[in-house]
């Protein structure tokens, strides 16, 4: 997380966290995404809903067949209540997409905004309730 700027309440938990995430997210270990979502998670890719835990894995399975990476820029969180975070992460996502007709990869590079809403449950673990990604 190189020029990372954190402007956070509770700075240790989300660093903790977001550096979790993004590494099984630039992993693209599924089997990991998955234990992070309940069956009452949403997630919104580019305008596109998500809400069953079948549904967010395959939306998952298809970002890292993509050759997904993604670089944090800035994050920037606050408290949502007792138990709740609500955390905001800038950065560059870099995609490297295989051409079906030529088998050519193209390396697409944009600006993302992802905000994650992340809860603390009864089974004191860490899930994400709703995730907002869009590339810009």
């Amino acid at each position: 997380m190189s020029h990372l700027t954190l402007d956070i309440v509770n700075s240790d938990i989300v660093t903790e966290f977001i550096e979790f995430y993004y590494g099984i997210l630039n992993s693209h270990d599924i089997e990991k995404i998955g234990e992070l979502f309940k069956s009452k998670s949403q997630v919104i890719f580019d305008g596109k809903p998500c809400e069953s835990l079948e549904n967010i894995g395959e939306l998952f399975s298809q970002l890292f067949r993509c050759e997904i990476n993604l670089n944090i820029e800035k994050i920037s969180s606050s408290n949502s209540g007792t138990r709740r975070f609500d955390i905001l992460v800038n950065g560059v996502v870099t995609i490297n997409e295989v051409q079906e007709e030529t088998s050519e990869v193209v390396q697409i590079t944009r600006q993302y905004s992802q905000y994650l809403h992340l809860a603390y449950g009864n089974d004191k673990t860490f899930w994400i309730q709703k995730i907002i990604f869009m590339i810009i």
